[in-house]
């Protein structure tokens, strides 16, 4: 515990002033009313994907597993900015892949631009007053893109949404998501 909040104290000033953006639930409504189930009350993760990112399909089976466990306390949304995919394409990606939380497509990025998205995946966990908690890569498993280590050793999102349920500060709360740029296609 005093480990954590040193870690916390020396993380505070970086960390959190890039964190703390607050997104409007009513906003995002507006701009993609087909959220309204992931955006009322509790966490959301929103996850940025693209179904030919090779980097999205291998962190599938991750996202399936963290959706899972944290069933009932957190919700999971994914969303496809982009005009390249179609819904017929977004649902096969997502049958495939086994993946158990809606995908949406936000086929002029109005979703993906207020939650500032820049790469697929990237993911976004904000409490149920939209303050972001934590954003950026899944875990450390990518260091580069075509450069990935056997496992991944720390695991971000995982330990943002616990400590979050834990009502405690999240100790990491921004890193730099590698992954397939989000263009305007």
């Amino acid at each position: 515990m005093l480990l954590r909040l040193c870690l916390w104290l020396l993380c505070a000033g970086g960390c959190l002033s890039a964190m703390g953006q607050t997104y409007e639930r009513t906003t995002l409504l507006t701009k993609m009313p087909a959220l309204k189930k992931e955006v009322t009350g509790g966490f959301t993760v929103f996850v940025f994907l693209s179904p030919e990112c090779p980097l999205c399909k291998n962190y599938s089976v991750v996202l399936k597993q963290l959706s899972e466990q944290y069933a009932g306390q957190v919700r999971f949304a994914g969303i496809v900015p982009g005009k390249a995919y179609s819904m017929k394409d977004i649902r096969r990606f997502r049958k495939h892949y086994a993946i158990p939380f809606a995908i949406y497509r936000d086929r002029d990025r109005v979703v993906s631009t207020y939650l500032e998205a820049t790469v697929t995946p990237e993911v976004l966990l904000i409490n149920n007053t939209g303050i972001a908690l934590y954003r950026g890569a899944i875990d450390n498993w990518v260091v580069n893109l075509g450069k990935k280590r056997p496992a991944a050793t720390e695991h971000y999102l995982a330990a943002a949404i616990q400590q979050s349920l834990q009502q405690q500060p999240v100790v990491l709360s921004r890193t730099t998501p590698v992954g397939c740029l989000i263009n305007d296609f």
